[in-house]
């Protein structure tokens, strides 16, 4: 069965990590993929590195898309693949959709909608719904997702698959074995926007530090500017606060969370969380809320807590309670390492892949309009 993996970018290390191990897993998978991704891909793939493409994508609002896309279409028609899967979600590729319609068409959703505040990924309004009407079978990574894909596309949830995200310990490389562990120090990383909910670890500092004087909390990541300055306005004890309002490269990434006693994640929106599974991957417990899909990679209790959203004193109670406790803080550390090891393994989530391939191409039944 050939498979042609296209990939537009985007979406952290997702890509490169399920494009490594589908290489890993099938020999009959070619990757076409954006030249920005050449070094990385260089760097991890161990082996296939033959099966991958790259092609030049034009900057988003370029006509020049049209061409990239006629050229790419003719790329993935000249390996007569079975199956065809888009990692993601490239607004001008619904100009090649038509043309690619004879092949059984896979697509991995990652937000089903647009988040609270997020100013940053490019998406025409509705037009995720475009694509659907040309998929064969949907790909999501949680049960909550596919709920929302499906309320929210208007298709059979027969045609929508869960394959879970995988682990980030590609990010391993980067991590120094003289980076210890800060005391005391909560970790909240990603991108700033309204649906990360900074708000209320912003009010539940007070309530940490009244138990933990020396709580310190590290926000890093980029985001919107109006946002954050609102939310720092409300911060009780500046000095406590950590700000990095920036694109973290790799290497720091792997600094901050080595550092980490904890990792928080307060959203009041949200689907899936790479910021989750990089905690796992360096050997931290998380304190998540019940929005989207999340409480689906955390085993309560034993590789983190999952708490209701927008709730500042449930957050400042797990946290508290993880910072007291450093045994039971390394434990759920292992277990979350141990996890993200075996559960999240790409070389697994890799297989589920290839088993939804199989269903497209025996039943290439396009997943849209179901609903009048």
């Amino acid at each position: 069965m050939r498979v042609a993996l296209v990939t537009f970018g985007g979406y952290g290390f997702f890509p490169q990590s399920l494009i490594k191990g589908l290489l890993h897993s099938s020999k009959d998978v070619t990757v076409f993929a954006p030249h920005q991704l050449e070094e990385t891909l260089g760097r991890i793939i161990e082996s296939g590195k033959d099966r991958v493409l790259y092609f030049r994508m034009p900057r988003m609002r370029y006509p020049s898309n049209l061409w990239m896309i006629r050229r790419l279409v003719e790329q993935i028609e000249s390996i007569q693949p079975d199956v065809v899967h888009f990692i993601g979600y490239y607004p001008w590729m619904y100009f090649g959709l038509r043309r690619l319609s004879r092949y059984p068409l896979v697509m991995t959703v990652h937000d089903p909608v647009k988040h609270l505040g997020d100013t940053e990924t490019k998406r025409v309004p509705g037009s995720y719904i475009w694509f659907y009407k040309y998929m064969t079978r949907v790909v999501v990574m949680g049960e909550e997702m596919r709920k929302a894909v499906i309320d929210g596309g208007g298709m059979d949830g027969s045609s929508v698959d869960i394959v879970l995200h995988g682990n980030h310990h590609d990010f391993l490389q980067w991590a120094d074995p003289t980076v210890e562990e800060l005391e005391n120090t909560v970790l909240f990383f990603g991108r700033i926007y309204r649906y990360k909910g900074l708000e209320y670890l912003v009010d539940a500092e007070p309530i940490i530090r009244k138990q933990i004087p020396n709580a310190r909390f590290v926000v890093a990541g980029r985001g919107s500017g109006i946002y954050l300055q609102n939310v720092k306005k409300k911060i009780a004890h500046p000095e406590a606060f950590q700000f990095i309002n920036e694109y973290i490269q790799d290497s720091m990434v792997a600094r901050l969370y080595q550092q980490a006693s904890l990792v928080v994640l307060p959203y009041v929106d949200g689907t899936q969380s790479g910021p989750l599974l990089l905690a796992y991957t360096f050997g931290k417990p998380v304190v998540v809320t019940n929005v989207g899909s999340l409480s689906e990679y955390v085993e309560e209790g034993r590789t983190g807590y999952v708490v209701p959203a927008r709730n500042p004193e449930a957050l400042a109670d797990r946290i508290i309670s993880l910072l007291k406790d450093g045994n039971a803080r390394r434990e759920m550390g292992k277990a979350g390492f141990r996890m993200a090891s075996e559960k999240f393994s790409w070389e697994i989530l890799a297989g589920e892949y290839l088993k939804v391939y199989e269903k497209a191409r025996g039943n290439p039944v396009r997943v849209f309009p179901i609903r009048s």
